[in-house]
């Protein structure tokens, strides 16, 4: 796959993902296996927001603005890995929830990479 391959379906992928969680807040957390409340939806909601304007600006830019927005990314997936992770080890998190959570989280920190890395060429 091309890097502008990898890129976009990472992109398209956030897109999906962020309004998916805006608009059903509630369903995402019973997937991933959270418990719903009010407070939780309102987090959904800002995460899925997050990931929307992270894949629509990777979709509308190019060169050196891209690869910027592709690194952006990763410092969110990064970030979002390493709490999954440290909520499943202090026991925050059930085992199945953080894994539901880190998994996707570092398949798009390896999507990334491999998009901004690309984009170099």
């Amino acid at each position: 796959m091309s890097h502008r391959g990898i890129a976009n379906t990472l992109a398209v992928m956030r897109l999906g993902v962020g309004i998916a969680t805006w608009a059903a807040p509630g369903i995402v957390g019973k997937i991933v296996g959270l418990q719903e409340s009010g407070d939780s939806r309102y987090l959904w909601r800002i995460f899925g927001v997050r990931d929307a304007v992270l894949g629509v600006g990777v979709l509308a830019s190019q060169g050196e603005t891209r690869k910027m927005w592709l690194k952006a990314g990763i410092a969110c997936d990064i970030s979002d890995a390493a709490a999954g992770i440290v909520g499943g080890r202090n026991g925050t998190l059930p085992a199945r929830t953080s894994a539901s959570l880190t998994a996707p989280a570092v398949m798009g920190i390896c999507m990334g990479l491999a998009g901004h890395k690309l984009e170099g060429n």
